[in-house]
């Protein structure tokens, strides 16, 4: 059995450090100084921890070759902030405040284009997330991949 105290003006919380693919049941009561409230189960009142897919890439965008090059197109994106569930993307090894945890992290992007807007005959290329001799690349949520 494992408890945490938060704010009184926090009203969400994160739990971490727990194992991969466990089923676990959470109860919230609230304190003051006269003592702790009934403690209330989650809806559901159980959930086991898996991993979570991908978030989307934010701030996609597309720029004329910042070369000059006429046959040329820019692409950058960025993490978001937080993902689908409203909990931190940012990794730890990025500074600032810790969060913790360490989200799973994109080993690669796929980009697709094409003359036509339904990509029906897109041209792929996967962007590898990976540096030097295969050592995997971490972005940062105020960075640009």
């Amino acid at each position: 059995v494992r408890s945490e105290v938060v704010s009184s003006s926090q009203t969400s919380y994160q739990i971490t450090g727990l194992e991969r693919n466990t089923k676990y049941f959470v109860r919230v009561s609230a304190w003051n100084d006269i003592g702790y409230s009934d403690a209330v189960s989650t809806t559901p009142s159980s959930l086991a921890t898996a991993v979570m897919p991908l978030h989307l890439p934010m701030s996609v965008a597309m720029s004329t070759s910042s070369k000059d090059i006429a046959d040329r197109l820019d692409l950058e994106w960025s993490l978001p902030a937080f993902d689908v569930n409203g909990f931190s993307t940012s990794l730890d090894s990025c500074g600032g405040s810790t969060t913790g945890h360490t989200p799973e992290a994109a080993l690669s992007y796929l980009v697709r284009w094409d003359v036509h807007p339904s990509l029906a005959s897109s041209t792929t290329y996967e962007v590898p997330m990976i540096v030097g001799d295969g050592i995997p690349m971490h972005c940062c949520t105020d960075s640009k991949c």
